[in-house]
């Protein structure tokens, strides 16, 4: 899986530059700027990541390249497996860049979790569709379910508030909150397995 891995991380090391560059100047303007952009700007690039993971995939199965990929010494299930482990290591430089500027700057610290979990959640929603569908039929589906997991975002942040959501997630129910998100990418990871395990090369 080491090697899938790593493959995939060059692969995103080519097309991910422009979101580097992007998220340095994030940094840089809300380091010298009165107003804070960051919390709602990193989100944004967690899911820019996000896609980048699915692209791996588009890449792999492009001109028939399953078969020839699937002749190297490794299961499916670690194929499906190296793309969950891929779609953390992604964000994890993002994450740790956040949190240090939080403690810096007093940023909410909570925003980071519910980012995290929120991109946990679509990671593991995005995977099994992407493997089931394939990179062409699943664009559609795709843009569906991301306007409609944004759009209920947005109108549950402007329905009840930033502020009341976090006291929602305080305690108990941020633990509940998160064995949930565990839960469903457990069950994400078992149905993306069953997808390439029935899939004939």
């Amino acid at each position: 899986m080491k090697a899938l891995l790593i493959k995939d991380l060059m692969t995103m090391k080519k097309y991910s530059m422009g979101i580097l560059y992007g998220f340095i100047i994030i940094v840089f303007v809300n380091l010298f700027s009165e107003k804070v952009y960051f919390e709602q700007m990193v989100p944004m690039l967690m899911y820019m990541m996000c896609v980048q993971t699915l692209t791996t995939i588009t890449y792999d199965e492009y001109d028939n390249g399953y078969p020839l990929l699937f002749t190297l010494p490794f299961t499916r299930t670690q194929y499906v497996l190296s793309k969950y482990v891929l779609s953390i290591l992604s964000i994890l430089p993002i994450i740790i860049v956040w949190l240090i500027y939080s403690l810096i700057i007093g940023v909410n610290i909570q925003m980071i979790f519910i980012s995290l979990l929120l991109y946990i959640f679509a990671s593991s929603l995005y995977i099994p569709i992407y493997l089931y569908f394939g990179s062409a039929k699943s664009t559609v589906a795709m843009v569906l379910l991301s306007f409609i997991i944004i759009g209920s975002i947005a109108l549950l942040f402007n329905l009840v508030g930033f502020a009341t959501i976090i006291k929602l997630l305080q305690g108990f129910k941020v633990i509940m909150v998160s064995i949930g998100v565990v839960l469903f990418m457990l069950m994400s990871i078992l149905i993306s397995r069953a997808v390439m395990l029935k899939k004939d090369f």
